[in-house]
């Protein structure tokens, strides 16, 4: 039976993110986002590395920061590799984005409004353009 992965994270960057160009010229940002829960000595952070491509890896550095908030809707992965020291075989959860959101100042409901535009980005899956506009479903 084939699987289904979709994860929505709302939590701030612990960095400023990444961007980088693939060899194909595909935008490549690398992010982490901090999700705390809890309060006091009951506090904990997980923090969850994230992924975006394309147009929205260029937005997602042109307009975020460290410490700044963040909606990330995509899909979990697995990387699995062995370290070159211990030989050991190592693994991470890391989130493909698909899509992310501004969260409003005051931590509101609904998306910032940033130079007159609706700021919810999508990807389609078949490219890594988004439609910052479009209210259709991406499959």
């Amino acid at each position: 039976m084939a699987g289904f992965s979709n994860i929505t994270l709302m939590g701030n960057l612990t960095r400023d993110p990444e961007l980088r160009y693939a060899s194909t010229g595909t935008a490549i940002c690398n992010a982490t986002v901090a999700l705390n829960r809890g309060k006091g000595d009951r506090k904990k952070t997980t923090f969850v590395d994230c992924v975006f491509f394309g147009k929205a890896a260029e937005t997602v550095t042109q307009y975020f920061g460290k410490g700044k908030p963040l909606v990330v809707i995509g899909e979990l992965e697995q990387d699995q590799w062995q370290d070159r020291e211990s030989g050991e075989e190592r693994s991470k959860i890391k989130v493909n984005a698909r899509s992310f959101e501004f969260v409003p100042r005051g931590g509101g409901s609904g998306d910032d409004d940033v130079g007159g535009r609706n700021m919810t980005h999508r990807r389609k899956s078949s490219d890594a353009s988004i439609d910052k506009n479009s209210d259709e479903v991406p499959f």
